[in-house]
């Protein structure tokens, strides 16, 4: 069996790539679009990775692959930790119980990758570069983030297909929107300059969600949670309850 050939031509007219070509020009079906918090305010449109490959099957009857074109480069380095100050409405340095600076360890995964369609037993490639960030210096943290940087790379490779692979959704109009959404855009409330640790000594990091939630607790039950697999397991009790308004985000 002749192998595909890789070529930068435009598939031909023939009824297959002419049927691809149409699938790929219809609009975005809204409904498919996510959204997810962006840094500072607001939040911003995504496909989810599992949604680009359901996609591109259906579009491509399974004739395409993606590949890996490097080893992950994996970049770890101290930032410092910053917390809301209701006060004064600003990101300020949290601080511990002596006045210092907290700091956590932080990373950025990233890897090449590219994707390859046939059409009409020719072969076109699109590649692109995925990268995803991470906090902490754990197993887990870094597994996530590999796997995030992968699935990220595949998205961008498809993106350059177009409106079918959310390409449109990187643009201002797109975005706009959702940014005069007041739930959207108020700030988390959480008390600046503090440590925070939990009974079995471990320590709340820097993630705000998890700062906000562990006050909650403290201010609901007047102690401190056990760990953080308690504050989990406290939290997914109080769903089926009504939730305060500072933590329906």
């Amino acid at each position: 069996m002749q192998e595909p050939k890789e070529t930068p031509d435009q598939p031909n007219d023939d009824p297959e790539a002419l049927d691809v070509l149409q699938k790929l020009q219809q609009p975005l079906d809204l409904s498919r679009v996510r959204r997810r918090p962006s840094p500072g305010s607001g939040t911003v449109p995504y496909l989810a990775g599992h949604d680009i490959i359901t996609r591109a099957n259906a579009i491509f009857n399974y004739a395409w692959s993606f590949e890996l074109l490097s080893q992950p480069v994996i970049e770890r380095w101290q930032k410092q930790v910053m917390v809301w100050n209701t006060k004064e409405k600003r990101q300020v340095p949290a601080l511990d119980e002596a006045g210092r600076s907290i700091m956590e360890r932080v990373g950025l995964v990233y890897v090449t990758g590219k994707v390859s369609v046939v059409l009409n037993g020719k072969l076109y490639t699109h590649a692109d570069v995925g990268r995803c960030p991470f906090i902490g210096d754990t197993t887990e943290a870094l597994d996530t983030a590999l796997a995030g940087c992968a699935t990220d790379c595949l998205k961008r490779c498809f993106r350059q297909l177009g409106e079918q692979f959310g390409n449109s959704l990187n643009s201002k109009e797109t975005s706009r929107p959702t940014r005069a959404k007041p739930a959207r855009t108020a700030p988390v409330t959480v008390s600046p300059a503090i440590a925070r640790h939990y009974t079995d000594g471990a320590k709340v990091n820097g993630n705000i969600s998890e700062q906000q939630a562990y006050d909650h607790f403290k201010q609901t039950t007047g102690e401190k949670p056990a760990s953080k697999e308690a504050l989990r397991n406290w939290l997914q009790s109080q769903r089926t309850q009504p939730q305060p308004a500072n933590l329906t985000k």
